[in-house]
């Protein structure tokens, strides 16, 4: 059998999380002379998952034609260790789990859903999250609530690290390329008196 890549049928939403390890010394003592105590300080690290309702086709193929009568075996088979083993990291803690979604043909798995468009207007103000630019340029790159995301063109975004979230205004809609995004107007006024606080007088 050959098991092709998955792919997300929509963009793919992010949300952010945060685990916090309690027993750090003991964890990084390679003798383990130090025991896992309450004294220790516990240290919160966020970091980025999938949120959950995301879809994405796995497909799976003979690789000779004999084998052809065996793919059903296979998909099911691929379905269940998807339900109960998970893909992915932390896996042991319900990461990374899939549900199967019937379809009554394959063009029905293949085709987007309805929401594959951006739900905000120009104007509407949103929560966005912090992502790596999934073009791998290091902008600035933020993701709404709908999946879809931007870069900041109106206005200088903080320096916000990945995983943290800022309000922003939708200044464009781009259909399925996502957002133009801008400051919220009190932040661009505030942002704007700073900077003109700033220059030197003549």
């Amino acid at each position: 059998m050959v098991f092709l890549e998955s792919l997300p049928l929509t963009p793919v939403r992010l949300e952010a999380d945060v685990m916090t390890p309690h027993y750090a010394p003991y964890y990084k003592d390679i003798k383990s002379v130090k025991p896992p105590a309450d004294w220790y300080d516990p240290v919160p690290i966020p970091f980025l998952t999938v949120a959950p309702g995301q879809r994405f086709l796995f497909a799976v193929l003979p690789r000779r034609l004999s084998s052809q009568a065996h793919v059903e075996d296979a998909r099911r088979a691929l379905a269940e260790a998807l339900a109960n083993l998970g893909v992915g990291a932390k896996t042991a803690v319900g990461y990374g789990r899939f549900e199967a979604t019937p379809a009554s043909d394959a063009s029905a798995t293949v085709s987007p859903p309805a929401e594959s468009q951006p739900h905000h207007n120009v104007g509407d103000v949103v929560t966005a999250i912090r992502i790596e630019d999934p073009k791998g340029r290091g902008r600035l790159w933020f993701q709404a609530d709908d999946g879809f995301g931007g870069v900041v063109t109106r206005g200088e975004a903080p320096p916000v690290e990945p995983g943290q979230t800022l309000q922003l205004q939708v200044a464009a809609v781009l259909g399925t390329q996502g957002y133009n995004f801008s400051l919220p107007l009190q932040k661009q006024s505030t942002s704007q008196s700073r900077k003109a606080s700033s220059r030197p007088s003549k």
